[in-house]
């Protein structure tokens, strides 16, 4: 089953690719969407402050912070919604869920249910100010891994690369800082279809006192390193949002990995 989706993925995002000229929470990517043409919101064209979006993504493997937490098929859905102050800032929620589909490898299928608030404003057209909180939650027979919370401060800027630092601190059971220093530039192909977006992203994270915990580094300092291609693809009404990535090991605890993903969004 593995192979299987795997393979599908792969022609997914090969058609995506290398077929375009004849006929679009794994952490890093939804870094890397976010100002994209896929972004929350970004494509309304009514003058609504609020709206919603909800998506299912299915991945080869669930990566968090450069470590592989389930290494199989791991499926992904979401739902967020917002409220745009105007110049004051948006205020927005989101539920994310990882449910585990089949694996070759021991460990046992966990659920995971996460709940994000977040308040982002853009000052001056340039800076962009995130500030947010996160629960972590694990229910029914996931016990093995304990519930967390954490809140997050980001700043960007909206220049070419579109460089943006964000930074986690888990004051809860985890109880150790992460840092993620990202980049991302969308390319928009108007030729192939009105919304097309090729997006290649890196991020670099930094881990600090996480050697005593349930989220275990060797080091402090720079312990993973992501890069990959997005690509953001108008489907009727919807979004499909292929991805193709790679995790560099930085620290001896985390590991090299090459992964995949598809996911289908839908605005409201």
């Amino acid at each position: 089953m593995r192979q299987l989706v795997i393979g599908i993925l792969s022609i997914c995002f090969g058609v995506v690719l290398f077929g375009a000229s004849s006929a679009q929470a794994q952490q890093s990517v939804v870094e890397a969407r976010r100002g994209s043409s896929a972004a929350v919101g970004e494509e309304e064209e009514d003058s609504r402050p609020w709206g919603f979006q909800v998506s299912a993504g299915v991945y080869s493997d669930y990566m968090f912070r450069g470590k592989t937490v389930y290494p199989g098929t791991s499926i992904q859905p979401s739902v967020t919604g917002w409220y745009d102050f105007g110049s004051i800032g948006s205020l927005s929620f989101n539920v994310w869920s990882h449910l585990s589909g089949e694996t070759v490898e021991p460990p046992e299928k966990f659920t995971e249910l996460d709940t994000t608030f977040s308040y982002d404003v853009t000052v001056l057209d340039y800076v962009n100010f995130a500030a947010g909180f996160i629960m972590y939650r694990f229910p029914g027979k996931s016990g093995r891994i304990a519930d967390t919370n954490e809140y997050y401060l980001g700043l960007g800027a909206n220049i070419w690369g579109n460089p943006t630092v964000t930074f986690y601190n888990d004051f809860d059971i985890g109880r150790y800082q992460y840092a993620t220093l990202s980049f991302k530039q969308p390319f928009e192909i108007e030729e192939v279809a009105p919304g097309f977006a090729l997006i290649p992203y890196t991020a670099f994270g930094f881990a600090f006192n996480a050697n005593d915990g349930p989220v275990f580094y060797v080091d402090n300092g720079l312990v993973t390193v992501d890069v990959g291609l997005l690509a953001d693809i108008p489907v009727w009404e919807f979004t499909l949002t292929p991805s193709i990535n790679y995790t560099f090991e930085a620290d001896e605890a985390n590991n090299n990995e090459f992964w995949f993903g598809l996911e289908l969004s839908y605005a409201i």
